[in-house]
């Protein structure tokens, strides 16, 4: 599901034309506001990519997760990534080499009081050219405090956190196990399960 038509073509092209008859007909790609949708009851609903930290109310978030729990079976998962650490809510550029290009993480600007930010994803290759602003983003920042909370008040039972392990030098690995404690870095990914 998307409200834009360009994502859910490009997911047309490069997802389900992969596909057999078969598996393609039990996908439903849906053109809509996450908020209105009332289609069938789903096994999994999965917002990454932070796309959710777009609803930048409590009021706004709880709708939403509310939302999502009519949506799903009874037992569906709802499966939502954050990131967070003292590094997040610093207005600075963070640079990672790829194979043949260079990736940067732009945090443009963090407002402390609404909890808004901008971020930016911009890309630099080996002949000197640079991609600038290839993907915008405005939303809040959520802590994991919140959503666990308003994911209760929405309804759900029991919500999750997968902590992302390390390797050898302190980077993430890419391993992810429930934790009940997680540790505080300058910057981690988790992901948030939660049950309806």
């Amino acid at each position: 599901m998307d409200i834009a038509e360009e994502p859910l073509e490009w997911g047309r092209r490069h997802n389900l034309a992969a596909l057999s008859r078969s598996e393609r007909a039990r996908v439903q790609l849906a053109r809509s506001d996450v908020l209105d949708f009332d289609g069938p009851r789903v096994d999994l609903i999965a917002a990454l990519n932070f796309s959710y930290w777009i609803f930048e109310t409590r009021d706004r978030m709880r709708a939403y997760f509310r939302r999502a729990r009519k949506a799903l079976t009874a037992d569906g998962l709802l499966f939502l990534d954050a990131y967070g650490g003292s590094d997040c809510h610093e207005e600075k550029e963070y640079a990672r080499e790829e194979d043949g290009f260079t990736f940067l993480w732009d945090q443009v600007a963090y407002d402390p009081i609404s909890g808004r930010m901008r971020c930016a994803i911009h890309f630099e290759f080996p002949d000197g050219s640079r991609l600038r602003n290839a993907f915008r983003y405005q939303w809040r920042f959520w802590s994991l405090p919140e959503l666990r909370e308003i994911l209760a008040e929405a309804g759900f039972r029991r919500t999750a956190v997968l902590w992302e392990g390390a390797d050898e030098n302190g980077e993430g690995n890419g391993v992810f196990e429930e934790v009940i404690e997680g540790s505080a870095d300058e910057t981690w990914i988790a992901y948030l399960v939660s049950e309806p």
